[in-house]
């Protein structure tokens, strides 16, 4: 262990016995195992925000979107449990094509799920988040060429304990969950099990179906922009002797929220404005069934996963560790494309993804100059995304265009618009397949040249086999457009192969026991793209010729130099990075004929830096300030036979500016301790597309803009129950999450509010 571990553990010994039962503050160490072996986050040489249990529930993160506000360099945007976006160091990975590869690893206890439709997972009874930044290929897999999202889920516990949390808010917001864990066969078979279920209606109402619409009559709409989820956790672990431990984990999360506000900012609702944040209307699957789309405006979303692990341990210096999972998605949204009450445009996203893996790991720590790991992988995906499209061929005529575009009255609609009962409905089906199986051979090892300095040196060779599919089916009767039908019959390339080595290089020294500055260097990379599709370059109404085109993959070279500091008797932390990268043929995608299209840029060039304060003056105040800002931009012409010129633009869902800070209190009265926390998160100007560029003169974009939240709670002294409650979005700040969306290649850019105030409490009672 050292130094700077032991001072951290000596300084939460000392406090936990100075402050009131319960009462401390969340300045505490955390250990976190980023680089396979446990360490204190303040002794990683790499930039890494880590957030315990009590720090998670003591500032309400129970998902992502949350997590985010309070991690610098960190957005996560979440349109839908089925369509999420997560940024880091200014860089989205949110494709949901099965032939791309993201960019963010998003790892749940050891495995990773980063492929974006099964990604989002519920953050109930977490024994701590790792958020690393920068290119982490050798730690965390090809696909954290930005960074990595890690969650460690609670494990079993020596004596039986428990709790239940019931909890209610505004907007009919309910939740219920709960844990129970402890030994079921003495020390040799222990088991946790935990579950929640949230539920919240949508805060945007839909007004499809109201007396007064386009088209009244039909079932209720849902309200949009709800949440309605279910999930559970077996975690099963096992000594049979001593060095060995044996580990079964299987997870399950169901979401079947209503609909997303994707709301026109052309076309108003009948008697209403085109405010994103106002009223909707869409129509018209909000209050009648599509039998061609499978249904009503919403989700249904089903993941579930099985991983077992073995680690051996002996008595030197060796470990040995195997992880082996399975894990499968299925996503299924209804989505009104034109955000409005025009038929104009309905869709849907069918996407399902399945995946194993194995992987086997050696680890070596002395305790002094020699730590690291050799290990080997292979991962296997398969999985589809599927798009079928409909609406009423009526609206495709030059004259209801024209009047859609100049914003008809409520009248002229209704005499245009033609319902799904009695109107000629075009439908069309896109589908792209991938398979890929990956293979890695890693190593990382760390010397320490003296007491103060270290070297690691680590790499990761990793080789591709990949196979796409395409296929396309679609009816518009009388009217030809240029989509690429194969009949639905599957197109499908020859398999490809593909390498690459991806190293990275740390000089950490400690210039004192209490300052570490550090050196890091890295390389990431998201592998070449198999894409099958249409031919982009088809001119004319010719249905195109369905093509193969190899993608180069996109590398990118990170140089970063940080610090970090626990002075005054490890209570107060300071953390910094400075980074600079350099991206070589930037991967992203248009859409064009209501297609995804994957094109690169030349390079893309970034430069930033993040800092974070923590700061616990007395047991009873805990404070923290974080900050990011990035400068970046997009550079040459796409080199994609000039589809699009993003030449100096900035990155989609990239804040140049994010700013986070909060205040915690605690205090003992009543035979507990109350604790009171005020939480301020920053976001400067967003574009929400790549292009930067507005659409029928409507900018795409987000200006800057700041959320309060307040939470407050008790816990009696003897740990039987705690009450806690909270205000979200304080003071009811207006902004919206994303736009432009499919919606914009039609002319009908759409929006999506962020959630406005929200309220609630709960209570958890514990045995």
């Amino acid at each position: 262990m050292s130094q700077r571990v032991k001072k951290l553990v000596m300084a939460a010994a000392v406090a936990a016995l100075a402050a009131p039962a319960q009462a401390q503050n969340l300045l505490e160490e955390v250990i976190v195992t980023a680089q396979k072996r446990e360490q204190s986050a303040t002794d990683v040489p790499l930039s890494i925000t880590a957030y315990s249990e009590d720090f998670l529930e003591s500032v309400g993160i129970e998902g992502f979107e949350r997590l985010s506000a309070f991690t610098p360099g960190l957005v996560v945007q979440e349109q839908s449990p089925n369509n999420p976006a997560f940024v880091i160091r200014g860089i989205t990975s949110d494709t949901g094509s099965a032939q791309r590869q993201s960019r963010v690893s998003i790892y749940q206890d050891g495995i990773d799920i980063s492929r974006a439709r099964g990604a989002v997972v519920d953050l109930f009874d977490i024994e701590r988040v790792e958020i690393v930044k920068g290119p982490q290929a050798t730690l965390f897999g090809s696909a954290a060429s930005v960074g990595a999202i890690s969650v460690i889920s609670n494990k079993p516990t020596d004596e039986l304990e428990g709790s239940v949390l019931f909890g209610l808010g505004n907007y009919d917001e309910s939740k219920l969950s709960g844990m129970i864990s402890g030994p079921l066969a003495g020390d040799k078979l222990r088991a946790r099990l935990a579950f929640v279920k949230k539920k919240r209606d949508g805060y945007i109402k839909n007004r499809d179906g109201d007396a007064g619409s386009a088209r009244p009559g039909g079932a209720d709409a849902h309200d949009l922009n709800g949440k309605d989820t279910f999930g559970t956790r077996l975690v099963l672990d096992s000594r049979p002797v001593d060095p060995l431990l044996l580990e079964f984990i299987a997870q399950y999360q169901k979401d079947t929220p209503p609909g997303t506000a994707f709301k026109s900012a052309v076309l108003e609702p009948v008697g209403g404005t085109t405010d994103p944040n106002s009223d909707a209307e869409l129509s018209p699957n909000g209050a009648r069934n599509s039998a061609y789309l499978g249904g009503r405006l919403g989700v249904d979303r089903d993941v579930q996963s099985y991983t077992f692990t073995s680690v051996y341990e002996t008595e030197e210096a060796w470990s040995f560790t195997g992880i082996a999972n399975y894990r499968e998605f299925d996503s299924y949204e209804v989505f009104d494309a034109d955000g409005s009450w025009s038929n104009l445009l309905q869709a849907a996203e069918d996407a399902e993804g399945e995946q194993w893996s194995f992987e086997v790991r050696a680890n070596y720590d002395d305790g002094d100059r020699w730590a690291g790991f050799i290990g080997a992988s292979v991962f296997d995906e398969d999985g589809y995304q599927r798009a079928p499209t409909e609406g009423d061929t009526g609206l495709l005529t030059p004259l209801a265009l024209a009047c859609i575009l100049d914003d008809c009255d409520a009248t002229t609609a209704r005499n245009l618009l033609a319902g799904p009962e009695n109107g000629v409905l075009y439908a069309a089906e896109f589908t792209n397949f991938g398979e890929t199986r990956t293979y890695s051979i890693y190593a990382d090892a760390t010397y320490r040249v003296t007491d103060n300095l270290g070297v690691t040196l680590g790499g990761r060779y990793v080789s591709y086999e990949k196979t796409s599919g395409y296929a396309a089916t679609s009816d518009f009767g009388l009217l030809r457009i240029n989509f690429g039908e194969t009949g639905n019959e599957v197109v499908e390339s020859d398999e490809e192969t593909s390498d690459a080595f991806l190293p990275r290089f740390i000089i950490d020294y400690d210039v004192s026991e209490s300052t570490k500055l550090y050196l890091n260097l890295g390389r990431g990379h998201s592998s070449e793209v198999v894409d099958v599709g249409p031919n982009p370059f088809a001119e004319g109404l010719a249905v195109p010729d369905i093509v193969v085109t190899i993608i180069d993959e996109e590398t990118v070279d990170n140089i970063e130099i940080g610090f970090k500091s626990v002075l005054d008797d490890g209570n107060l932390v300071l953390e910094g990075a400075a980074f600079y990268q350099i991206y070589s043929d930037f991967q992203t995608s248009i859409i064009d004929n209501l297609q995804e299209i994957t094109v690169t840029v030349d390079e893309a060039v970034q430069q930033g830096v993040e800092l974070s304060v923590n700061y616990a003056p007395t047991d009873n105040w805990f404070t923290f300030f974080n900050a990011a800002w990035i400068d970046s931009e997009l550079e040459n012409d796409d080199v994609d036979g000039d589809l699009v010129d993003f030449d100096g633009n900035r990155f989609r869902l990239q804040p140049e500016t994010a700013l986070s800070a909060g205040l915690r209190y605690s205090f003992a009265a009543c035979d507990g301790f109350f604790d009171t926390g005020a939480y301020w998160d920053y976001r400067s100007s967003v574009f929400f597309e790549e292009n930067n560029a507005p659409v029928v003169g409507i900018p795409i974009k987000q200006g800057s803009y700041s959320v309060w939240s307040l939470r407050a709670g008790y816990s009696d002294g003897e740990e039987r129950y705690r009450v806690q409650f909270y205000v979200n979005n304080l003071l009811d700040e207006e902004f919206v999450l994303d736009g432009g969306n499919t919606g914009g290649s039609l002319g009908s850019p759409t929006f999506i509010a962020g959630p406005p105030r929200m309220w609630g409490g709960d209570v958890t009672l514990f045995f």
